[in-house]
């Protein structure tokens, strides 16, 4: 976290990618539902960069350049999943676009050559409720 961030709050860095140069970090951090930044431009003396703040959960983070893109969860519930994946300027942390997604996205992998993004999409549901469908059982 950058200087004068609580440091205590709780914090989990998990999946994390790097821009193309290999200069910059982006990990994802669920608790606080945000991609943080850390400059490794001295490996020996890695420096954060702040935080990217999303609307959800970031479940999974891949780069392309110096381009962002985060599946994040936006689920309400078991019941009602929901995700969008932004693509965001490492840099500068500006949206640069969106796409809101049908489902609970868990993870996102991007071409080798940039030409596509495939999407996984879990749909997290309640094991103990309705046999582990979304939706209200129907008899």
């Amino acid at each position: 976290m950058t200087a004068g961030e609580d440091t205590g709050r709780e914090s989990s860095a998990e999946i994390i990618a790097a821009t193309a140069d290999g200069m910059t970090l982006i990990c994802t951090d669920s608790p606080l539902g945000v991609l943080g930044r850390i400059d490794i431009t001295d490996p020996a003396a890695p420096r954060p960069l702040g935080n990217i703040v999303l609307d959800g959960e970031p479940t999974r983070v891949s780069v392309v350049g110096t381009t962002a893109i985060a599946a994040v969860n936006t689920s309400p519930g078991y019941t009602a999943p929901s995700g969008s994946l932004p693509a965001i300027e490492v840099a500068s942390g500006a949206e640069l676009a969106r796409c809101d997604l049908g489902g609970q996205p868990d993870s996102v992998a991007v071409a080798p050559d940039a030409g596509f993004a495939a999407i996984a999409i879990e749909n997290e549901r309640d094991e103990d409720a309705g046999d582990g469908r979304t939706g209200p059982r129907r008899l």
